[in-house]
């Protein structure tokens, strides 16, 4: 029996197994979160809370000051200052409405957000590209 009909749903295992274990591991979740996932979060919080415009999204001050209520409401422990959102604001269409989730969650769909485009990109590779065949596990 063939098992290249299943090939399709490698990437989808795959992304599904790193959601499942972002999920589990408490102390792996925190550290991501801890990177630049919070500047985002600040930044669509930001907005939600009608901070508009530029000169107060870009306010390092302001951006502090909310960053540290996040944390602080969060359970988030982050000792190394404020993690600053420098990015163009194009970006806040994406993280805005994650901002209106608890930190955590936002965070757990963002990566889930993220794993479905790897696996949307994975299978369109595989359908404009048929010279690539699956030669591990035995499928041919």
């Amino acid at each position: 029996m063939s098992m290249r009909k299943y090939a399709p749903l490698v990437p989808l295992i795959v992304a599904l197994a790193l959601v499942a274990a972002l999920a589990a591991n408490r102390s792996l979740h925190e550290a991501a979160l801890e990177a630049d996932y919070v500047s985002f979060f600040t930044a669509g919080k930001m907005i939600s809370m009608g901070y508009g415009s530029a000169a107060q999204l870009y306010d390092h001050a302001l951006q502090a000051n909310t960053q540290q209520a996040i944390l602080a409401g969060s359970g988030i422990r982050h000792s190394g200052g404020l993690l600053p959102f420098v990015n163009p604001p194009f970006t806040l269409f994406i993280f805005t409405p994650l901002s209106y989730l608890p930190a955590e969650d936002g965070f757990l769909l963002w990566n889930i957000i993220q794993m479905a485009a790897l696996v949307l990109a994975l299978w369109l590779l595989q359908t404009m590209l048929p010279l690539i065949t699956v030669t591990c596990c035995g499928w041919e």
